[in-house]
């Protein structure tokens, strides 16, 4: 009995020997290669059917059109293609080239520049610790006057200590610090410079994803904010997990090592995760009950980003400030 069977090369009517086959252009055939994975019968498929009607055929659909009662026929299908083994090869490593290529999406974007995002703030903030304390050899009274870090660190790009302590009205007999050589205030000025650089690479980063957000999730930007939505989905593992997850879970993202431990040894299960970090939750008395009603609306507002709805995350912000008894306006994240 005939069988019909495609495969990466093209389709073949099969009897112990391919008796027909109409192969797929080089060009085309990722295309129809990701057509038979999706289960579509092909134009070459209906070709073969047309002229051997009575054949058995064989897709890659789960429910079969006609089930194969001998399974050893599919093994002997198989190993009338093993002279093709490199062919076979190509084309299959192009399908999947062409897969990855295709799956990269608003998911992996907003991720990796949430995540290079963090990792800025940990580079600034490393570097600024290691600004202050190698100024400090230099002029130690200037570091405890500005608590700013960008700020600090500008500051020393345009002025000398000659003008630091004018500014301080200190003498320089009166300074703690040591008069470095030029060469060496140099090096301490070229760091400063990079941190200042990194804190504009930061404002970029963050306006890129806010406009992520605004494109792609408006709701979930306009109740958690660009950085925090952004946050959130990383977490999460991609947006369409974070739409899936129920609003307990979502309350607690970014908070699982406190979790595990409570898991663990017993300790006091953890209230909140990142969403600590939300205006309405840090100037809450009651962080408890206000992380709980922000987390359920960040539910809602990405199911809805998700499913493609409506824009409805300025009614959502009104509900969860009447609610925390907050005035509506005065906590705006965007």
């Amino acid at each position: 009995m005939k069988v019909i069977y495609s495969n990466c090369l093209g389709s073949f009517a099969v009897e112990k020997e391919i008796v027909d086959s109409i192969l797929f252009d080089s060009k085309n055939a990722v295309e129809k290669c990701i057509q038979l994975e999706n289960g579509q019968i092909i134009e070459e498929e209906k070709k073969l059917l047309k002229k051997f009607p009575d054949a058995l055929f064989l897709n890659n659909k789960k429910e079969k059109v006609r089930q194969l009662e001998d399974i050893s026929k599919i093994q002997q299908i198989i190993s009338l293609f093993s002279s093709k083994s490199k062919e076979f090869f190509e084309t299959e490593l192009r399908v999947a080239k062409r897969k990855i290529r295709e799956s990269v999406n608003f998911d992996n974007l907003i991720i990796n520049a949430s995540d290079s995002l963090d990792e800025l703030n940990r580079c600034i903030n490393m570097l600024s610790r290691r600004l202050r304390e190698w100024f400090g050899l230099h002029c130690p009274e200037i570091s405890r006057k500005i608590s700013d870090n960008i700020f600090f660190a500008e500051e020393i790009t345009k002025k000398t200590k000659k003008d630091f302590l004018k500014e301080l009205k200190i003498s320089e007999d009166d300074s703690m610090g040591a008069n470095l050589g030029e060469y060496d205030v140099l090096q301490i000025r070229d760091l400063a410079e990079q941190i200042v650089n990194l804190s504009r690479l930061k404002e970029r980063q963050e306006d890129y994803i806010n406009e992520l957000m605004k494109k792609n999730c408006p709701n979930l930007r306009e109740v958690a904010g660009p950085t925090m939505g952004a946050k959130l989905i990383a977490l999460a593992g991609s947006f369409e997990r974070l739409a899936a997850l129920p609003a307990s879970t979502v309350q607690i993202l970014g908070a699982e090592k406190a979790l595990f431990r409570h898991i663990k040894t017993g300790a006091k299960s953890p209230k909140h995760g990142i969403i600590l970090n939300h205006p309405l939750i840090m100037f809450s008395s009651a962080k408890g009950k206000a992380s709980r009603l922000l987390a359920d609306k960040i539910s809602i507002a990405a199911k809805i980003d998700f499913f493609k709805g409506k824009f409805i995350g300025d009614e959502l912000m009104i509900e969860l400030q009447k609610k925390l008894g907050v005035k509506n306006g005065s906590k705006s994240l965007s």
